[in-house]
């Protein structure tokens, strides 16, 4: 079983959080614990401003178990090595939002990681939720809610969109 944890830490320049790697054998029941690294070897820090969603479930195991996933709300997305704890790729969202008018939420499927974008009261754009191939990272579709469904989920920040499961058996290809 797989986890993320954040552990709060200060510095010269302020306070931030360490993204943290737990891994749980369920065969040796042993508990690893270590902390995620970027490709240069420093730890992985952001700034307690920048949330991150630490969620890891079964689809956001990636690659034959050898690589995991964990994101921002603001849709930036880290894929690490879950054997090394090393960061392999930032992946940028979508669409760039500005600060407090939306949200982000990622939703993975076997095949596909969904950007489910949420936007607030003072957002000019609608809700959308953009498709992507977890093989290459490729975007396949876009898809722009509007009408009931686009109320439905703007502007309700407290509301969020835990509930989404896209359908395993769609093919986007």
């Amino acid at each position: 079983m797989i986890m993320f944890a954040s552990e709060s830490s200060s510095g010269d320049f302020g306070d931030y959080n360490i993204l943290t790697l737990l891994a749980w054998d369920t065969k040796t029941h042993e508990l690893k614990h270590q902390r995620v690294l970027t490709s240069e070897g420093d730890e992985l820090r952001f700034n307690n401003l920048d949330s991150v969603d630490l969620v890891c479930d079964r689809y956001s195991i990636l690659t034959n178990g050898t690589l995991a996933a964990a994101n921002r709300i603001d849709g930036i997305l880290y894929v690490i090595d879950i054997r090394t704890g090393v960061l392999l790729h930032e992946i940028a969202p979508p669409q760039r939002l500005q600060s407090q008018n939306g949200q982000y939420e990622i939703r993975f499927t076997e095949n596909y990681v969904y950007y489910i974008l949420t936007p607030f009261g003072n957002a000019d754009f609608p809700a959308k939720i953009f498709v992507y191939g977890k093989d290459n990272w490729t975007k396949l579709a876009e898809i722009e809610l509007r009408g009931a469904l686009g109320d439905m989920v703007s502007y309700k920040s407290e509301l969020g969109l835990t509930g989404f499961a896209a359908n395993p058996d769609m093919t986007w290809d």
